[in-house]
């Protein structure tokens, strides 16, 4: 097969050795014709908001949504188990949720205090896994008389 170079062999046994490659025309032609359908074709293959929404439709791998809400369920479990851990945040479990989608946490409910609502937060936040967190805990002062506080000891 002709691939258009050209070799000049040198002189055997040890003597010089072989000329370099000399390119010829055709292979200049092959080199532009090459570049002109890579230039047409980047013009012709744009991607799209559009053409992006239907490869990823057509795209599925399996179990893939199943291992995303898995991990989110394992994300949630360990904020739940973290504030478990703390007593004061453990009295107001009732009134305290949190909801995980693609590792970003919504937490909703109700605390006494700032400092708990923050509390909550930092907890969600240390969780490996948590990609964003939204606080939309709100602070009902009244639950502060129903709670043993660490700090009334």
């Amino acid at each position: 097969m002709n691939i258009g170079l050209r070799f000049e062999s040198g002189q055997l046994n040890g003597q010089a050795g072989a000329a370099p490659a000399v390119k010829t025309m055709k292979t200049a032609k092959l080199a532009f014709f090459l570049a002109a359908a890579a230039l047409f074709l980047a013009g012709c293959l744009q991607i799209t908001p559009e053409s992006q929404r239907a490869v990823s439709g057509q795209a599925r791998v399996p179990g893939l949504q199943e291992s995303l809400q898995l991990k989110d369920m394992a994300i949630k479990a360990a904020i739940l188990e973290s504030w478990h851990a703390d007593v004061e945040i453990l009295q107001n479990m009732p009134h305290l949720k949190a909801d995980v989608s693609n590792g970003k946490v919504i937490l909703t409910g109700t605390v006494p205090d700032d400092k708990m609502r923050q509390r909550c937060e930092d907890y969600a936040r240390a969780t490996k896994g948590v990609t964003d967190v939204l606080n939309k805990i709100e602070i009902d002062p009244n639950l502060k008389d129903k709670q043993f506080s660490l700090d009334d000891t």
